[in-house]
Parts: structure tokens; sequence; C-alpha cells
């Protein structure tokens, strides 16, 4: 049995959709160029956004005055220097990359929310293991707004001046994280900058070109210190930190559930998808039967009851792309005949299946 651990989440309403950072109350910390640490990124959530880092409780940087002004915004408490990782407390990953600005490099071919608006497909898993992080941001990305809340941005065009702020959630209480727009790409061989090195464009392939997912990955890196410290975590920390929701997490065996276990589990999926809910999953089995990740944190986005009696899940992949190879793919022309497709409204045919990281399985192997 291909075995999902399911942690689903609870996201409670936000009350502000435009939250501006407090002034700082709180202890000095250290200057910009001095060796990083965790402490360091503690007192740097604390104290906010200030205009001069080595004055941390002095003015702070107004998000609304840079974004209506015209003054390019560098953000000087999270330089590429310490954004990917800190060398030497931690091994330095090698890569061949640049940082380079998203306005200045892409202009106008790509913008913040994508050519039709935020999607769950905007995620999509580049050379970072935080599938724990996308899998948690594509389930708020199912209800377009609760993202679309977290952004100060209210403008779909990027910004000439990159600046981007986003409500985050420190033990509940909400503060703001404002990064510049200096995103890590993939060096081309010619030195020029290519693709992104961690989380990709929003779309398809990138067919969108949505940038919000890579701007909110940067928020994250810079919220837990660096791009390296989103390798490895669990979904409903990373709802917690997004969203500030509360959140609930079950742990199964499915070898010792009784009916009436499965019975239960099936109708609170059913609540949690009726309402809309942030709900993720995570492949824990010591089996990789069909092909399932083992260690990988997936998006759960409906549950559906046929009419025959049999329950479905589906489930999304952070990777954008499918892996999923036993009953119920895509490609499953046997389980998946006409009526039931016509049930499901889903598009994935034989004729025309869609490599999206989207898949169904049956109940059974989701637990």
């Amino acid at each position: 049995m291909k075995t999902f651990a399911l942690a689903l989440t609870f996201a409670a309403s936000v009350s502000a959709t435009k939250l501006r950072q407090s002034p700082s109350l709180l202890a000095e910390i250290q200057g910009a160029h001095d060796t990083p640490t965790c402490t360091r990124t503690f007192d740097r959530i604390k104290a906010g956004n200030p205009v001069d880092v080595t004055n941390p409780t002095g003015p702070q940087v107004d998000f609304w005055a840079v974004y209506d002004g015209t003054t390019k915004y560098v953000d000087e408490s999270f330089t590429p220097e310490w954004a990917l990782s800190w060398a030497p407390l931690y091994a330095e990953t090698t890569y061949s990359h640049t940082f380079d600005s998203l306005y200045d490099k892409f202009g106008s071919s790509k913008t913040l929310w994508g050519s039709d608006g935020i999607t769950p497909a905007d995620v999509r898993q580049g050379g970072l293991g935080d599938c724990w992080f996308l899998a948690a941001a594509s389930a708020i990305a199912e209800v377009p707004h609760r993202m679309e809340k977290m952004f100060l941005n209210d403008q779909n065009e990027l910004k000439a001046n990159g600046i981007y702020g986003v409500n985050m959630y420190t033990l509940g209480v909400p503060n703001t994280i404002i990064v510049d727009d200096l995103i890590p790409l993939r060096r081309n061989s010619d030195g020029s900058a290519g693709g992104t090195v961690f989380t990709h464009w929003g779309g398809e392939s990138g067919a969108r070109n949505a940038a919000w997912m890579p701007i909110l990955e940067k928020v994250f890196a810079k919220y837990h210190g660096n791009y390296a410290h989103l390798s490895g975590g669990w979904m409903d920390a990373a709802v917690r930190s997004l969203w500030g929701s509360p959140s609930k997490s079950i742990w199964h065996d499915p070898a010792t559930m009784t009916v009436e276990d499965l019975d239960a589990l099936w109708l609170e999926l059913q609540g949690h998808d009726f309402a809309n809910e942030i709900v993720t999953s995570a492949a824990l089995s010591r089996s990789t039967g069909c092909n399932l990740v083992k260690g990988h944190a997936y998006t759960t986005l409906s549950v559906l009851e046929l009419t025959d009696g049999t329950r479905l899940v589906k489930v999304r992949n952070p990777w954008g792309s499918e892996q999923w190879t036993c009953d119920w793919r895509d490609t499953d022309n046997v389980n998946w005949t006409a009526e039931r497709r016509a049930e499901a409204e889903t598009a994935h045919t034989q004729e025309n299946s869609v490599n999206d990281g989207v898949f169904w399985v049956s109940f059974a192997d989701y637990v």
C-alpha cells in the first residue's frame, strides 16, 4: 500500500489585508556585514524592516512610500552574499548562478500573478528540498485571494523599483517581510542570467510567467535565514508561518485502521475539502511502489466519492510533474471509464494526458 501521512491544516481568517510593520522596540542586532547567525535572523524578524540595518531601533522602511516611488529598493538585510547559505556554518552548495533583478531582466514578459491569476500550478519545485513549504503554498493558492491577501503588492505588473512585501506570522503574530527583487538565476554559458535556480515560473513549464512563487520563496528564505535552511520541514509549520492558522496533523498506520477508522478519516477529509481548507499530505511509506516519491510533501486538492461508491483523492506534486503509475493515473483507461471521467470532471485522458503534477489516487492507496 502506498501510504500518505496526513497533515490537515485549518485556515483562519486574517482581519487585515494590508498589514504595516509597527516600529521596532527591540534590542540592537549586529551590523549588516557581521557573521550571520540564527540569533541574528530572529533579531531581524523582531526588528522588522529598519531603513538602516545597523540601527534596528531606528525608522522603518515605509513600504508604501517606496512602492509608489521610483528609487530602486535594495534589501541590505538580506544580501546575495547571505541568501544561499552561511559558510562556514553550513557547507556552501555550489550553483552556477547570478542574482539579477526580476524587473531589469524580464520587464513586462513576467507578471506577479501570471496571465490569468493565481493557481496551484504556479508552484513548481526547483533545486531546493523545500517541498514542505511548496505543498503548503500550493494548498493556500487553491483559493487565489488567500495568496493575494498575503502580498502587500496590489498590482500584477512587476515593480520597477523592485520592492515586495508579504505578511507572515511568528507565533501567530503578524509581521511584514520586505524583500527586493534580486532572485538567484542560473548562469548561461555566456555569463548571462537564465532561468531560476530554485522554484520556477508559474504555470506548466512556466507558460503563465507568474513570478509570485519565486518572490514568496525568497521571503520565506529570509524569514528562515537563507535558502539552504528551507531544505526539509513540515507542511503545518509552513502554513502557520504563511497563513497564521492553527493546524491538525493525523498520523496513522493503515495496517491497524478499522473500517470505522477509515470511514471517519474519509468524512474528515470531505469536511475540510467542502470548507476549502488547506490540506497537505506526505508520503512516508517505506515502500515506494507506483513510483511514489518517498519522504515528499504533496497538496491534497480535493476528494470525490463516485456514484458507484469509489473513493478518490486528488493530489498535486509540487514538482509540477507526475510520478504516479498505478490505478487512477491519467492514462488508466480501465478504471477511468467515460462515465467516471465525466463524473470527476477531469480532462486527463490517455489521448490528452497533462503532466502537470496533478493525479488521482484511490482512498485505499492514499492511506
